[in-house]
């Protein structure tokens, strides 16, 4: 299925909705993908950890949590780190990155034991480099989407995006003394940035070029944002990724010659459990405001729309 299958047909409204998740009839934008390895070891770990898919996390409240950035992949401690070596004796490498070695190795079905015992992180776009979450499939066989997405290099130019809920702090042994919140997901995927934004409904009277330049700038202002969505934030989240009226609003707003002057995001004070998206245009010559508003429902694992973008007035 291509990328343009996962946009459904608009409400009557001069937006358009794109379709949801696997689970909830969305398609995922493309194959998964992730991010190499450290080269450093780990001296110092000691015990090997439980493997991912057997980790025992603290019972507590969960919280539904949607990242977009990139997902690396660790060693969790030298023992683990040592058998890897090991499996990398029996064949030739050469010419291949640390990422696609990393790929050939763990991808094999016979060293599927190992990869249930690697580290995987996420770190959200635009936090500087630091994850922020351990990552833990739902499922055993889920395992092998982590383990896919070493097919690509890392880039800037492509996205990684996991969707579940928290379930705790990672134990010590787990990955590498880091002692951070575990994300177990159900959905992960990856999409290169310029297929996502090929792949938008383009109004007919206007140029591919620059409804590409409005919807790229759209993306990364909002997607800095909402990175590392939870709570409210989730329903930008959902903007972003499954909403293409939100950027063809923007894309005609630049065309009249209107500037986003604020974008917010606050908890709808009608729809229980959901989130009100607000833009706020200024006319660049004259000063006149228009603002503009969406629901989305965040109560559930699964997002979607309440009420698409229509004109609305501020508190």
């Amino acid at each position: 299925m291509s990328i343009e299958d996962q946009f459904i047909a608009e409400p009557p409204s001069d937006a358009a909705v794109m379709g949801e998740a696997p689970s909830a009839n969305r398609v995922a934008l493309a194959s998964p993908t992730y991010a190499p390895p450290p080269t450093g070891g780990c001296s110092t770990c000691g015990t090997s950890p439980r493997p991912m898919s057997q980790a025992q996390p603290p019972v507590q409240a969960q919280t539904s949590v949607s990242v977009v950035g990139s997902v690396t992949c660790a060693f969790p401690s030298l023992s683990v780190e040592k058998e890897f070596a090991q499996l990398l004796g029996r064949k030739d490498f050469n010419g291949l990155t640390d990422r696609q070695t990393m790929h050939s190795v763990l991808s094999r079905p016979e060293n599927r034991y190992l990869a249930r015992r690697m580290c995987f992180l996420i770190t959200p776009f635009g936090s500087g480099g630091s994850p922020a979450y351990v990552l833990m499939p739902e499922g055993q066989h889920d395992i092998d989407l982590l383990t896919d997405t070493l097919k690509r290099p890392a880039s800037t130019a492509e996205f990684d995006v996991v969707k579940g809920q928290l379930v705790g702090i990672a134990p010590p042994t787990l990955c590498n003394a880091q002692q951070l919140p575990i994300l177990s997901f159900f959905q992960l995927y990856s999409f290169r940035v310029e297929e996502f934004l090929n792949a938008l409904p383009r109004p007919e009277n206007m140029p591919e070029g620059e409804f590409k330049a409005a919807c790229d700038e759209l993306f990364h202002r909002a997607l800095r944002m909402a990175s590392n969505a939870s709570g409210p934030m989730l329903g930008l989240s959902y903007a972003i990724l499954s909403y293409a009226g939100f950027y063809r609003l923007v894309a005609e707003k630049y065309k009249a010659d209107y500037s986003l002057a604020n974008l917010e995001v606050r908890t709808s004070r009608v729809v229980a459990g959901s989130a009100d998206i607000w833009l706020k245009f200024v006319e660049r010559k004259t000063g006149f405001t228009e603002t503009y508003c969406l629901t989305v429902n965040t109560r559930g694992p699964f997002q979607f729309l309440e009420e698409p973008l229509h004109p609305c007035f501020g508190p």
